[in-house]
């Protein structure tokens, strides 16, 4: 069952955009993979985690920021007793937290290395 939302998610660069549950269905699935098959999530888990994050967006009256999302999806996976599958997804977070932040201070340090005028000396 695939649950119509009509409610927006604020992006990280606070763009909204459109809620797609298929989003939640690809990255827990990511993180499925990750684990030994006896741990496995089963496609009816996933799903449910999905629709049910699709029925808490649907009924906010604002916007829903993609953070509190992926929390929800922590919490679905937990709900489901996919402890390593979310062992797995909490550690995807923090990974691409922490490359979003090196970005972004690289483009901080260009950005002033770029604007920064060097005076010329002349003789």
């Amino acid at each position: 069952m695939s649950v119509e939302v009509k409610t927006n998610v604020i992006k990280r660069n606070g763009e909204e955009v459109h809620f797609n549950s298929q989003k939640i269905v690809n990255a827990v699935h990511k993180a499925n993979e990750e684990v030994d098959r006896l741990h496995q999530m089963n496609d009816y888990q996933i799903r449910a985690i999905a629709d049910n994050i699709a029925n808490k967006v649907q009924e906010s009256t604002h916007a829903v920021n993609v953070e509190d999302i992926q929390d929800m999806v922590e919490t679905g996976i937990m709900a489901m007793r996919g402890y390593e599958v979310a062992q797995k997804y909490v550690r995807y977070r923090y990974k691409r937290e922490l490359t979003r932040k090196s970005n972004t201070t690289d483009n901080g340090i260009s950005t002033k290395r770029s604007t920064r005028k060097i005076p010329i000396r002349t003789r």
